[in-house]
């Protein structure tokens, strides 16, 4: 932790948020896959993957970018996108569906395309069934495809954490097809 001046006062700011909590994360996904999280909301489902309270982070948007991968958050009763969850063979897929807004320039989809089982940088998938519960944590994924020429952007996730998520919570099963 460091303190900073701004507007002459201090203000306390963690040093390297993004870079500092790859050990932590993993632990998360280990405790978290197919449990409910406590609280509706982004900041507890934070909260617990960093092992602090009170991280500072934008809330506005589905992605949350970390040193070892992202977080996203879908809602699956969303209005706006139709996220699709798909069983082919003994694999697990969700269609993900970008902001409309963004592009391939943002900072976001380029770690979201590149996320991958060999080099350790997975997207760590979030869903609730609406917008007043708690996430659940459906566990790692990684880009299986992507159509880049549609708006919204459009990136087809292979899930790698099934069997523990079926094994917690076995109503996550219904939602493929």
């Amino acid at each position: 932790e460091e303190r900073k001046k701004k507007g002459g006062g201090e203000m306390k700011q963690r040093k390297n948020f993004e870079l500092c909590y790859k050990d932590i994360l993993d632990d998360f996904v280990d405790e978290w896959v197919g449990n409910e999280q406590s609280e509706a909301g982004k900041q507890c489902v934070v909260d617990a993957a960093a092992g602090l309270s009170g991280v500072k982070f934008s809330k506005m948007g589905g992605i949350l970018r970390w040193g070892n991968g992202l977080m996203l958050w879908i809602n699956l009763d969303s209005d706006a996108y139709s996220n699709s969850f798909i069983k082919k063979g003994h694999s697990y897929f969700v269609t993900y569906y970008g902001s409309s807004s963004m592009s391939m320039s943002s900072v976001f989809y380029t770690p979201l395309i590149n996320s991958s089982e060999i080099d350790g940088s997975p997207v760590y998938l979030l869903c609730r069934p609406d917008t007043s519960s708690p996430y659940t944590l459906f566990g790692r994924a990684v880009c299986h495809s992507c159509c880049t020429d549609t708006k919204p952007l459009e990136f087809k996730l292979k899930l790698l954490d099934t069997k523990l998520l079926f094994k917690r919570s076995p109503d996550a099963r219904k939602l493929f097809r």
